[in-house]
């Protein structure tokens, strides 16, 4: 059972690890959404022309680096995979306040279930 005085602790580093990493998780999902459209790329039969913001952002987030002739960052690649294990833990701290504060428990089961089962369902009818 969680105390009070954990749960207090727990919520104080969830906010300070959310925040910290916020700007570095925003990044990658807005420049992941343009991507998964593929707007970050010219069309090859050339009807669409991608602009160049999103062409080197993209290549931030595809390659680590910041210009086509650039090497790869690893110090940024690094900073990425902490940004990442920081969503992970924040996520999982988010879901164990969830169930915390939540006034049923179904309710925090049934939105899992959803988060879970929808992407999936979304992805067997389009294959």
């Amino acid at each position: 059972m969680i105390t009070g005085k954990t749960l207090a602790r727990l919520r104080r580093l969830h906010l300070y690890m959310g925040v910290t990493i916020a700007p570095l998780i925003l990044f990658f999902a807005l420049s992941g959404a343009w991507q998964t459209f593929g707007f970050h790329k010219d069309a090859k039969d050339g009807s669409y022309i991608a602009p160049t913001v999103l062409s080197v952002v993209s290549d931030v987030h595809e390659h680590q680096r910041a210009g086509s002739n650039a090497h790869r960052s690893t110090a940024f690649a690094v900073v990425a995979l902490l940004a990442a294990l920081g969503l992970v833990a924040t996520t999982a701290m988010g879901i164990l306040m969830a169930f915390r504060f939540a006034p049923k428990p179904l309710i925090v089961w049934t939105l899992l279930a959803v988060g879970i089962l929808l992407p999936a369902f979304l992805l067997w009818i389009g294959s």
